[in-house]
């Protein structure tokens, strides 16, 4: 564990006077590894903070911590096991944490903001990554990775997951100005939907009316699309109507409220994709876009955009000394 942010304290259960959501507590000791008893003895002392602990490439959160920090940095919320029983996780690449990192949960430029008494476990350098920022175009790797440098550090950048990025930025941004626009279909697409994805896509008609989808229910068991945002005119309608279901059913959990779980489905689907040829000004335009998005290191669904190489260890490596 290499620090902890401060935050806000905990949702409660105004009737019960008790969180919302069950903690750590809950799991028997035995059933917790030694980190995570770690974590438990350490969340007791610090309560009003996050904890991250270091697991290799990430910053990982558990428990209530990996809840709010998954909905404060807009990352996925994951888990070690599935089931009811799975311990919940939320994590951020190491180079990407003072960046992700919110102002006021930061102390100095180059370290996490840590209680007066509270050391680190385990001594770690600070790495000398820039900010949001990805140099020059130097070309694409296997027509899926945007290569750039800057004077101190080389960028690969997934072109899939950094379009998706900046989509759904913008698009949400619309959002706020009124409904996306609509292409309608030529011949209305009827679908015939079990019970099941019938009830959740009655349920979800008027986001998705916001987003650009137009459809009606036609007889027992049957709705009718009509129209699908302009972004995806292209795509088969049904299929997008069955990966939607997908992304925004049960199976998939999400603290991300409605609206931004469909928006990140219309932004998957409109953004480039790998194995996608790119010519330089395309390249060069997706960085500029990228650079300017609120959080540039983190498709919707909480992948990580981009992998960073320090040019002084490749210096260091190669015993270059100029």
């Amino acid at each position: 564990m290499t620090g902890c942010v401060p935050h806000s304290p905990p949702d409660v259960d105004e009737t019960t006077s008790r969180p919302t959501r069950p903690d750590d507590a809950t799991i028997p000791r035995a059933a917790l590894t030694p980190m995570m008893r770690q974590y438990r003895e350490l969340k007791r002392r610090y309560p009003d903070y996050l904890l991250l602990f270091r697991l290799g490439d990430f910053y990982e959160m558990f428990f209530d911590d990996a809840h709010r920090g998954a909905r404060l940095l807009q990352i996925a919320l994951t888990s070690r096991q599935k089931g009811d029983g799975g311990v919940p996780m939320a994590g951020i690449p190491h180079h990407a944490a003072h960046a992700a990192a919110p102002p006021r949960a930061t102390g100095s430029p180059h370290e996490p903001a840590m209680p007066p008494d509270q050391k680190l476990l385990f001594k770690e350098a600070s790495p000398p990554y820039t900010s949001a920022g990805f140099g020059t175009v130097v070309g694409q790797l296997h027509e899926t990775f945007v290569v750039a440098a800057s004077d101190e550090e080389v960028f690969f950048i997934d072109q899939h997951v950094a379009h998706e990025r900046v989509l759904f930025e913008r698009l949400k941004a619309e959002l706020g100005s009124g409904p996306l626009p609509s292409q309608k279909l030529l011949l209305p697409e009827a679908l015939e939907l079990g019970p099941a994805s019938h009830a959740l896509l009655a349920e979800w008609l008027p986001t998705l009316s916001t987003l650009g989808f137009s459809l009606e229910e036609f007889g027992r068991g049957t709705f009718l699309l009509r129209a699908v945002p302009s972004l995806l005119k292209g795509q088969e309608p049904r299929r997008l109507i069955e990966g939607l279901l997908e992304e925004v059913g049960p199976a998939r959990h999400s603290d991300a409220p409605p609206p931004e779980r469909a928006l990140a489905f219309v932004a998957g689907r409109a953004a480039v994709k790998a194995n996608q040829p790119l010519d330089r000004s395309e390249m060069a335009r997706l960085l500029q876009d990228l650079s300017a998005a609120e959080t540039p290191y983190f498709c919707p669904h909480g992948r990580p955009v981009v992998s960073r190489l320090s040019l002084r260890e490749i210096k260091r490596e190669l015993r270059r000394t100029w």
